[in-house]
């Protein structure tokens, strides 16, 4: 028997370093707070909710195969794709996804997806943040032009997709999805696809989310310096590193087993979260209370204080199927009544990510940083054991990454 499948695709490339010399060509300050209602900050917490549910099942099984793996996840791109998806099931598959993404209506839904996508993004000099959304639907296997396009025209209004309708089986659809990718992520993700997609499949969903900021106060290339990067209870010696490290006045939560700092980008509303294990505690054992410190805003509370920080410079990329994880966590997509194609036996969700830190970044706030606390001597804090690190948004708290970082490469 034949299986026709759903595939989502959730391209994200994520970068910390320096924009490009691009004139300033719109957003270039942080906004004001997008006001949420209740149904809005319910849909935000479940969200933060079902992120760690799902990076912790999808940590724990890459820690099983390698110690040294690298793991990300993007929440906000995995959400707005499946919300994308929504519209095209039947009304009652709808409904019962919506309420799973903490939504009373899909009217709720696409509304606030689309107020918050115009919300996060930027394009400015130093921060530049984009999202981009397509279907990609098979001609082969569609029953009903006409169903399937009804369903389109709320993802075109909410999430301003592209919609291609194209015969599968006579095109060269990895080289044409390959480059829709290549293109939104500006050349930062250019083979998300390594096999040419079935025949079978009956559409294709994909959300790209690009981020390109620099830091609020930048690291100097010359205070980076190569250190040894430790195991996670701080004693065997895994490798070397190149550490940027850099005076700043910063947030610092510290828990009983987890030490907890944000640095913010430069001319927006997003900050990087890092996260170090006491040495007697791994990832894993700290990502329920981190989960609940963020909830709580934690961060928020606390006055910033003079610290010398260690942060790895490194690049990293993760590419996984994360379908049975976010099955999971209370979303399954198999059996649904996709409109125009009938009942679907399978469904995919595939996730690839690419991040990278630097020292680049504006210098216009160092100074200003540093003013009239020259005689505080600093505490220090050094990213040299696997760490979690948390890209959001700081008014809203959306996650925009999640990233485990066992051995930072360069």
């Amino acid at each position: 028997m034949k299986t026709y499948k759903l595939t989502l695709i959730c391209t994200v490339a994520l970068f910390a370093t320096g924009c490009s010399s691009e004139a300033d060509e719109g957003q270039n300050k942080p906004k004001s707070r997008m006001e949420m209602n209740a149904e809005e900050e319910g849909i935000s917490e479940a969200e933060i909710k079902s992120a760690f549910t799902v990076f912790e099942d999808l940590y724990s099984d890459a820690l099983s195969e390698s110690d040294r793996e690298n793991v990300m996840l993007s929440p906000l791109s995995l959400d707005l794709c499946l919300g994308m998806t929504s519209n095209a099931f039947a009304k009652a598959d709808r409904n019962d996804i919506v309420g799973r993404l903490g939504a009373s209506s899909a009217a709720a839904l696409n509304e606030f997806n689309k107020n918050r996508i115009n919300y996060f993004s930027y394009n400015g000099k130093r921060a530049k943040v984009s999202f981009a959304n397509s279907v990609w639907a098979n001609s082969l296997t569609m029953k009903s032009e006409q169903d399937f396009a009804s369903a389109m025209g709320d993802i075109k209004k909410y999430y301003d997709a592209e919609s291609r309708t194209i015969d599968f089986g006579a095109n060269d659809m990895k080289s044409m999805i390959n480059n829709w990718c290549s293109n939104k992520t500006n050349g930062l993700i250019p083979e998300f696809l390594k096999d040419e997609p079935s025949v079978l499949i009956q559409a294709m969903f994909i959300n790209a989310m690009y981020f390109d900021c620099q830091w609020e106060e930048p690291f100097e290339k010359s205070a980076t310096k190569t250190k040894p990067f430790y195991s996670p209870n701080g004693v065997q010696r895994q490798g070397d590193v190149e550490m940027m490290f850099g005076e700043r006045f910063v947030p610092i939560f510290e828990a009983d087993n987890y030490s907890m700092f944000a640095l913010p980008y430069a001319d927006c509303n997003y900050s990087a979260v890092f996260v170090l294990p006491s040495k007697d505690k791994s990832i894993a054992d700290i990502l329920p209370n981190v989960r609940d410190a963020l909830l709580a805003r934690k961060l928020d509370n606390v006055s910033p204080k003079k610290y010398i920080v260690g942060i790895p410079r490194f690049k990293t990329e993760y590419s996984n199927y994360i379908t049975d994880y976010v099955s999971n966590a209370g979303i399954s997509l198999v059996n649904r009544e996709l409109l125009g194609y009938g009942k679907m036996r399978g469904a995919e969700i595939l996730q690839a990510t690419s991040l990278e830190l630097s020292e680049e970044g504006t210098k216009i706030a160092a100074v200003t940083a540093n003013v009239g606390y020259t005689t505080t001597s600093p505490g220090s804090i050094t990213l040299d054991r696997p760490f979690l690190m948390i890209v959001k948004d700081n008014n809203h708290g959306s996650i925009l990454l999640m990233a485990a970082i066992q051995m930072p490469k360069e």
